[in-house]
């Protein structure tokens, strides 16, 4: 055999490439030693180690062979053409310093060295080692042959080319190097180390044949050679073998091997396992028929984890998707994906010739469907000219086919690659075949949603209104023609023009019904529609838009994403994706602003406006135009057909320091966009960035809107339009501003010169001269009117002066600096003592309240007595002055509130002079001897009883009892609430849970317009619940609140466990008998529907193993009882099935058992009672529905998990308690099937 290694060849090699035979003798050493021996410790550097000091090799092995001794030993290495000198100089040189007995020496050398013998004898006689062995060119020649793995590697590594037999390296490089992308081996492997660890098991045991199962045979053959490429003990010995002859050839090598059968299946494996040999058989999971003990079924990869693989290789997360979702994840399709840039040509399957072309082709234009939906099997048969049974028996036995191109996944039939289907059969796709997509996309598109017709709100919660057609049909259709569009044209053997046909088609779907109810109807698939031919869409969505009667508007009108959707989604996206497409442009860019005008109600970035904004984005591209045509664009087009959007636009394109984008929605199968240099270069986007602010100074004139806008932005304009904007600005002429106008303009300056002082040392602010400049325009701009001049003062709390003094954070010199301003301001504004400029001013500004503190300030009081009279005033904000007002005086002792102060004013009057007072003890005694409509009016409106100060707390009772008498039982909740946190604190406080339980009744049946608190009301009801011993009053609350979130009905419960007749009576109150409902004369049919779901709420909260009554039902005898007494009760009133089940139910809740066990010992004993299988049912329905909501894992590992916990739980106590063996049997069931479903949801997702 011509590949084979021979002394000659090693001497030869080593003599023309010196260096490298210098690097690569130890590791083929190593190589073999490893593929013949089972070294305990191993140390023969290679490569650039070879420079390191000491000994060229170290090693110590259990039991030798011919080339290496037993026990220790240590090594040199030598490839010198005179190689004697340096067999002497080497041997000497460690001999007369390490010489050791219990060593052996070994010299290697790849020149023949006929001396050797002599060599080996002389240092014998010496007796200075334990024995010296020299192995020259021929030894190794020798030793690769009983080594067969490491003989091809060497064979190739020195130019020789094996045939029909691979090492294990070569194998995955032939198979990582197939794409320009180069395949990664955690493709196969990540996540899959227990997968790894067990092969590694089986290869450490006796020689076996070991099967590896997966989704294909590829993939679990490069799994094979992906796990052992970087494990040194076994990839020495692997052997990748391509035919029978080299197969026997191999099976009789003296040493083991690890063989791996490709392309063909051998016949003699038993023979290879007996002569010492590993065998790892790949199979596909769908085909595989082994039942060993040493099988290996490989761990899906999820497809998140198969993304962040693709990513680390140099795909974008988008397209890394992109490439699972159209391969499915299978490897062999993977490998072919175009993402990849495949460098080997296709190997054709068998099938492509052995199926008709009508099959073929019918999986290829539907590629995903249900095999339970009527209306998708008559396409199917259509398109197949097969009936439905006939065809799927065909894609039964195709998808068995090695590298299949179908899967069936539960129901769904899925194509695993769509694209790769396409390269391997479209050429033979006849013209009449393709044909028939027209009526079949017509029929299937034309079909109206009949959920649109649904109101919005309803729409999530109704399942009755569905298409006829599947999704998965819709979708695989759309795909289709868009791929025909894309990549018909040089592959199909189409007899007319494809694209203009598959243009004509769409020209008559759409106009078959240009009404919004068609575009809607489109759904997702729309995006794919226009993609196929964006032509004919564009024209139909114009003539629908023209048309006001088409109503486009209502795809706008979803209010809640979450409920309700985004009908409009689909269209924008649809948009965005041809829009890369430059022959189009115009056109979009005219439909997006009219569908910009449209309002939309709902909070969504993905809008028509956002989209024409990311067209136009200049610190990125997502466009397929350049900066010179956009700017024309927005010039000469945009602002002469609708100037209002695009100067909306024009401001949004200016820079921002935190500007993101999302992408534009890219095509799926055209490459416009791949077309583009996406690149930004800073100059050219400066330059597009000054045309931007150019034509938004050139169109502002006078117009004070605009030049607020400007203002709001003018950090963003470039540095040289930040000096004309303010140039330009303050030449207008300022007689065409009015006072409020001026007012407008001058507050967005004046904040934005105040941040950029405030925050200085910032990054983002402007130098001083700039700022200087803008200080110009806000003087040009201020206005004249003392009223517009100051309000601002008293808009904010802290409001943004000019030229604020204060800095670093000194709080309490600020507020100081900003009175002193408003005093100012004040005095100067009422420099003539003028109520009605006060009152002018007072309703100019935002806080009243700050007005009123300021005033109080002033010193003063020539109109103290008409603000005073102003507690008269209707007016909110004129009461809200004066209350603050009147509270300033009354703190700072000004101003002293008596009766005889109060008896100016009428009842109502009184009470607003004593609400703007502090919640103390000296107002309830003035409010103690006003008239019980003064008292009235007070505590209906009085918000400040959580103000109560601690010095005060005698009055608790009389405050609680005051709020309840006028009707504020919310209030006297959030009273005991606010106390209780005192109580808490160490203040002894004597609550009545009398008043408290009147509250909450009150609460809870009285409407008197407040709203509830659930924190604060739950507070009080655990506290009440607590510290009350009456039991009735306990479950009357416990029936009004159990709605609350986490509030227990522990007394509801205590009765229940008590008395089966309660937990009978609540159930009778939910279902009805078993002869019908019975007539309650007493009640309202409203009434009696309210108990029963007061009725249900409890029965969903009730347990009968809460902490308070588990000595109860943990006592076998009592349980036991009560279930029995329950049945004969539920027996009376005719409730027998439901009563069992409820039964059971309760019972679910259930904790574990002493001995970890679900259900507890006492429940068990229950069921050993009978064979009650509606029992029984209730108790695992229950049991299965308390797990609610959980973390979703990927696929069904959650539920396997809990299949194998009750299964073994079942298993500990199948004698002891039958009943319950058999029931955690069935449980583990119910989730061993989840888990499945899990797994088919995960693998179609």
């Amino acid at each position: 055999m011509s590949w084979k290694v021979t002394a000659n060849d090693i001497k030869n090699w080593s003599l023309t490439n010196s260096r490298e035979a210098q690097e690569t003798l130890p590791k083929l050493v190593k190589n073999l030693i490893l593929a013949t021996s089972s070294p305990k410790y191993i140390d023969l550097p290679s490569g650039d180690s070879i420079q390191v000091g000491g000994w060229d090799g170290v090693l110590n092995v259990e039991e030798g062979n011919s080339f290496i001794p037993s026990g220790e030993s240590r090594w040199e290495f030598g490839t010198d053409k005179n190689i004697n000198p340096k067999a002497e100089k080497d041997y000497k040189k460690r001999t007369d310093s390490e010489a050791n007995l219990n060593q052996s020496y070994i010299f290697v050398t790849t020149q023949i060295w006929n001396k050797k013998q002599e060599f080996e004898k002389n240092k014998n006689q010496e007796n200075k080692w334990k024995e010296v062995r020299g192995i020259n060119a021929s030894d190794l020649e020798t030793w690769l042959e009983l080594a067969p793995a490491v003989h091809r590697w060497f064979s190739k590594s020195i130019g020789k080319r094996p045939e029909n037999a691979l090492d294990i390296k070569e194998a995955f490089s032939r198979w990582s190097n197939q794409t320009e992308i180069k395949l990664s081996k955690d493709l196969v492997i990540l996540s899959r180390e227990e997968d790894k660890k067990k092969l590694i098991e089986f290869l450490e045991d006796i020689p076996s044949k070991i099967v590896i199962v997966s989704q294909s045979e590829q993939e679990s053959y490069i799994f094979s050679i992906s796990a052992l490429l970087d494990e040194e003990k076994f990839s020495n010995k692997v052997l990748i073998v391509e035919s029978q002859n080299e197969w026997d050839n191999l099976i009789s090598s003296k040493y083991s091997l690890i063989l791996i059968p490709q392309n063909f299946s051998p016949v003699n494996i038993g023979q290879a396992v007996a002569n010492g040999h590993f065998v790892i058989q790949a199979e596909e999971e769908i085909n595989s028929k082994e039942d060993s003990s040493k099988k290996i079924n490989l761990k899906k990869i999820w497809k998140e984890q198969k993304s962040k693989v693709l990513e680390d290789m140099g795909l974008d997360i988008h397209k890394a998707y992109e490439l699972l979702n159209e391969t499915k994840g299978f490897l062999h399709a993977i490998e072919k994906h175009r993402f990849l840039k495949p460098i080997e040509s296709y190997h054709i399957p068998l099938w492509v010739e052995e199926f008709d072309i009508n099959i073929l082709s019918t999986i290829l234009f539907i590629n995903s469907w249900n095999g339970e939906n009527e209306h998708d099997k008559k396409i199917l048969e259509s398109l197949s000219e097969l009936s439905y049974l006939e065809f799927e028996k065909h894609l039964e036995s195709l998808k068995v086919k090695k590298e299949s191109p179908i899967r069936k996944v539960g129901n769904i039939w899925q194509v695993i690659s769509k694209v790769n289907l396409w390269d391997l059969i479209s050429n033979r796709i006849p013209t009449n075949q393709i044909d028939k997509l027209e009526d079949i996309l017509i029929e299937i598109f034309g079909e109206i949603d009949p959920i649109f017709a649904v109101d919005k709100k309803k729409r999530f919660y109704t399942f009755d209104k569905k298409l006829k057609y599947s999704g998965l049909i819709r979708e695989s259709l759309a795909d289709t023609i868009c791929l025909i569009s894309a990549l018909g044209k040089n592959n199909l053997s189409y007899s007319k023009d494809i694209n203009k046909t598959l243009s004509n088609w769409l020209e008559k779907l759409y106009n078959k019904n240009l009404n919004v109810e068609s575009w809607y109807s489109y759904h997702h698939q729309l995006i794919l529609l226009a993609e196929t031919d964006p032509s004919s869409f564009l024209t139909a969505l114009e003539k629908t838009i023209d048309n006001a009667k088409n109503q486009i508007e209502k795809l706008f009108e979803s209010e809640d994403f979450m409920t309700q959707g985004c009908d409009h989604c689909d269209l924008v996206w649809a948009l965005e994706t041809i829009s890369w497409n430059d022959e189009y442009i115009i056109r979009i860019v005219r439909l997006l602003i009219k569908l910009s005008k449209i309002e939309i109600k709902m909070n969504i970035s993905n809008t028509p406006f956002n989209t024409l904004i990311h067209i136009f984005l200049g610190w990125i591209n997502y466009s397929s135009l350049n900066y010179d045509e956009k700017i024309q664009i927005l010039e000469n087009i945009m602002l002469k057909e609708d100037f209002d959007i695009t100067w909306k636009l024009l401001i949004e394109l200016l820079p921002d320091r935190f500007s993101s984008a999302s992408p534009l929605h890219t095509p799926k199968y055209n490459i416009w966009n791949e077309k583009l240099p996406l690149e930004v270069f800073q100059s050219d986007y400066y330059n597009y960035e000054n045309e931007i602010c150019r034509i938004l100074l050139e169109n502002t004139n006078e117009n004070v809107n605009k030049w607020a806008n400007i203002f709001e932005n003018i950090d963003k304009f470039t540095d040289e339009y930040f000096i004309k904007v303010n140039e330009s600005f303050c030449k207008l002429d300022i007689n065409t501003f009015s006072e409020k106008d001026k007012l407008k303009i001058a507050t967005i300056i004046r904040e934005n010169i105040h941040n950029h002082k405030k925050y200085a040392n910032s990054d983002w602010t402007r130098e001083k001269d700039e700022i200087e400049i803008l200080e110009k325009s806000f003087y040009f701009i201020e206005p004249q009117n003392l009223v517009y001049k100051y309000k601002y003062l008293f808009e904010d709390f802290y409001p943004k002066v000019l030229n604020l003094k204060t800095r670093d954070d000194d709080f309490e010199r600020e507020d100081r600096e900003y009175d002193s301003l408003r005093i100012d301001a004040l005095k100067e504004i009422l420099k003539y003592k003028d109520f009605d400029t006060l009152l002018n001013f007072i309703s100019e500004c935002k806080y009243p309240n700050i007005i009123a503190k300021t005033f109080a300030k002033t010193d003063v009081t020539s109109l103290d007595s008409k603000i005073y009279d102003l507690i008269k005033s209707e007016d909110k904000r004129f009461l809200e002055f004066v209350q603050v007002y009147i509270s300033s005086l009354y703190f700072n002792n000004k101003l002293e509130i008596d009766n005889e102060f109060l008896s100016k004013y009428a009842d109502e009057e009184q009470a607003k002079v004593l609400l703007s007072l502090n919640f103390k003890s000296k107002i309830f005694e003035l409010l103690k001897e006003c008239s019980e409509k003064t008292q009235e009016y007070y505590w209906q409106n009085n918000n400040n009883y959580f103000l109560l100060d601690d010095g005060d707390l005698d009055y608790f009772k009389w405050v609680f009892e005051q709020l309840l008498k006028f009707n504020r039982p919310m209030k006297a909740v959030d009273f005991v609430y606010m106390v209780l946190q005192l109580e808490k604190k160490g203040k002894i406080i004597n609550i009545d849970l009398d008043l408290i339980h009147q509250a909450l009744i009150l609460l809870a049946t009285k409407d008197n317009g407040e709203n509830l608190t659930h924190y604060e009301i739950h507070e009080v009801l655990e506290y009440y619940q607590n510290n009350s011993t009456n039991i009735n009053k306990n479950i009357e609350l416990e029936w009004i609140y159990v709605s609350f979130d986490d509030f227990k009905p522990l007394n509801i419960e205590q009765k229940v466990i008590e008395s089966p007749e309660f937990f009978v009576e609540l159930i009778s109150y939910i279902y009805k008998s078993d002869r019908g409902r019975e007539k309650e004369e007493n009640l309202t049919d409203e009434q009696i529907k309210i108990r029963a779901e007061t009725a249900w709420k409890v029965l969903e909260k009730l347990s009968l193993f809460s902490d308070h009554i588990k000595e109860k039902s943990l006592n076998s005898d009592y349980l036991k009882d009560w279930v029995i007494k329950a049945q004969e009760l539920f027996k009376k009133v005719d409730r027998v099935k439901i009563g069992d089940d409820k039964i059971g139910q309760i019972l679910s809740k259930s904790p574990k058992g002493k001995d970890d066990i679900w259900p507890c010992e006492s429940v068990r004993e229950v069921l050993q009672l009978s064979w009650n299988k509606t029992i029984e049912t209730g108790l695992l329905v229950g049991k299965k529905n308390q797990r609610g909501f959980v973390w979703r894992d990927k696929g069904g590992k959650q539920e396997y998990k809990l299949a194998k916990q009750y299964k073994d739980d079942a298993q500990k106590i199948k004698y002891k308690y039958p009943k319950t063996f058999e029931l955690l049997i069935t449980l583990s069931k119910w989730y061993e099937d989840d888990g499945k479903r899990k797994d088919l949801e995960e693998e179609l997702r």
